[in-house]
């Protein structure tokens, strides 16, 4: 393991590899060219570009973290208030962020550092309540979401920014079909390649589980329910696994290996 940026203290400074400062990094990509990665910087409301070969890390996106609250804009004049999560599109020239505290879903274009609200459209109210991990369609098309306050998993289409639950709706814990199953403040989401499959990181169940698109149905796929006195965090095979909240995924590019 390496350091690639970021030094041993919080604060907000662009600069080259330990000479930058972040403050709680919650969200990384790396772009489909294997250049870059893109992190939104939480605390200091920013989203940053570090290139692989210069560990040179530039904000390319909002205020810093004494600006407040959202607004579509270009560069340092474009306000965000909690990015969570960050994810490119396939082309590698726009990147989707989330924003925990709003409810927002933003669309950055690389190409002019424009920032652009993809949801809520206009005036409406969002119906998204604390929106974390994001995953884009191979084709494109849609953004599968965690939908983390309200305790779904969400389609969002990425020309319009309308959204449709796909399954989940209360606060629980529940193996079924669309709204039926239940979910306890899921965190991230990742597609199989195929993009019929989404694992979600169901954080306050502590549970991986396995929702299949097409049909929408949501069965456990590893980890134990959490049940008191306290949380472990133990090896074994999927149904005596423990987790301690997991947050975050990831999948082999050929979907036989989850991280």
């Amino acid at each position: 393991v390496t350091t690639l940026a970021g030094g041993t203290s919080s604060g907000f400074a662009d600069g080259v590899g330990t000479n930058a400062l972040f403050h709680s990094v919650t969200g990384v990509a790396i772009f489909p060219n294997q250049e870059s990665v893109v992190v939104s910087d939480n605390l200091n409301k920013v989203i940053r570009r570090i290139p692989f070969s210069s560990s040179s890390v530039s904000t390319i996106a909002g205020g810093g973290p004494t600006q407040c609250c959202n607004a579509d804009g270009i560069g340092t004049l474009a306000l965000f208030n909690s990015p969570f999560d960050v994810t490119p599109n396939i082309d590698g020239n726009r990147v989707y962020i989330s924003d925990n505290v709003d409810g927002r879903l933003s669309v950055l274009s690389l190409s002019d550092s424009s920032v652009v609200t993809l949801h809520p459209v206009g005036s409406a109210a969002s119906s998204l309540s604390q929106p974390k991990g994001m995953a884009p369609t191979s084709d494109k098309l849609k953004l599968i979401i965690a939908d983390s306050g309200n305790n779904r998993i969400v389609s969002v289409t990425t020309s319009s920014g309308i959204v449709e639950s796909v399954a989940g709706s209360t606060q629980g814990f529940f193996d079924g079909v669309g709204s039926s199953a239940r979910f306890n403040a899921p965190t991230d989401v990742v597609l199989s390649p195929d993009n019929n499959i989404a694992y979600i990181a169901d954080s306050n169940n502590y549970l991986i589980r396995k929702l299949v698109i097409p049909s929408q149905t949501v069965t456990t796929l590893a980890g134990t329910l959490w049940a008191p006195p306290a949380p472990s965090c133990t090896d074994g095979a999927p149904g005596t696994a423990k987790f301690l909240k997991p947050v975050s995924l990831a999948l082999s590019s050929d979907g036989a290996t989850m991280f």
